[in-house]
């Protein structure tokens, strides 16, 4: 496969299993509801991220190997800093929002398979899809700077437009898709595709848990939370930083696969 078509077809694969995925998604949510649902979506995400693992392996010779080893994990925390950032800020909201702790709703059923088993299907899926398959063009570019940001904002835009496939809502875009450069950062600095898969994980976690908190409501909340896009334009200004600052790595299509 010439190196020029490697450059894209991570792209177009990645797009067309994202389309066939919500279209997927929307079928079972006509079908299954609660658990189940969980289940389901569940199911899905295993099967896709399986597919772009897949072809990962086929389009760019990566062995699952190469793909699962946690490479330079000290550089991919420093890569991941401008998210780490907004984490702790979110986790800190969640406990001035949120003390005393109230949670109403949720079934051990609920907690087992849309906190845990959904929210590791997603981590896995999602960025085996869009930062793996999607990005790994890059490493067949000349690697340069405007390339990275380039691969990086598609990481941004697809991530964006994903979280809002059932109505446009700006602010979801752009905070999602913040979220998403920011993991595209650590996997085109590092090749590390580990990390972006544990944070997305365990960030979810929170991020679905505080439906079922209640809200105290609060002055000193209410403050704090005020800067949430700040923090969300600190996240991005940050990553792209890391993304301009990090050294090229060697080219990946001109290595052999581990």
């Amino acid at each position: 496969m010439k190196k020029e078509f490697k450059q894209y077809i991570g792209i177009l694969s990645t797009v067309i299993l994202t389309m066939i995925f919500v279209v997927a998604s929307k079928i079972g949510l006509k079908i299954f509801e609660g658990a189940a649902w969980y289940l389901f979506s569940s199911f899905l995400r295993i099967i896709f991220g399986c597919i772009a693992i897949f072809l990962l392996n086929k389009l760019y010779g990566r062995s699952l190997k190469s793909i699962f080893t946690n490479h330079s994990p000290k550089a991919a925390l420093i890569s991941g800093v401008g998210f780490a950032i907004y984490a702790l800020y979110f986790l800190i909201a969640i406990l001035l929002g949120y003390i005393p702790i109230k949670i109403t709703g949720l079934t051990l059923t609920l907690f087992l398979s849309q906190i845990i088993l959904q929210q590791v299907t997603t981590g896995f899926c999602e960025e085996a899809l869009n930062r793996g398959l999607l990005l790994e063009g890059y490493f067949c570019t000349n690697m340069s700077r405007i390339s990275k940001v380039i691969y990086a904002l598609i990481s941004f835009i697809l991530f964006g437009l994903i979280h809002v496939t059932s109505g446009w809502d700006t602010y979801t875009f752009l905070y999602t898709g913040t979220i998403g450069f920011a993991f595209a950062t650590i996997y085109l600095n590092t090749h590390n595709l580990i990390l972006p898969m544990i944070m997305h994980f365990i960030y979810d976690i929170f991020a679905n848990i505080v439906y079922y908190m209640e809200f105290n409501d609060s002055v000193i909340f209410n403050t704090f939370y005020s800067v949430n896009e700040v923090m969300i334009g600190i996240m991005f200004v940050v990553s792209l930083a890391m993304l301009l600052k990090d050294k090229k790595m060697s080219n990946a299509c001109e290595q052999q696969a581990l």
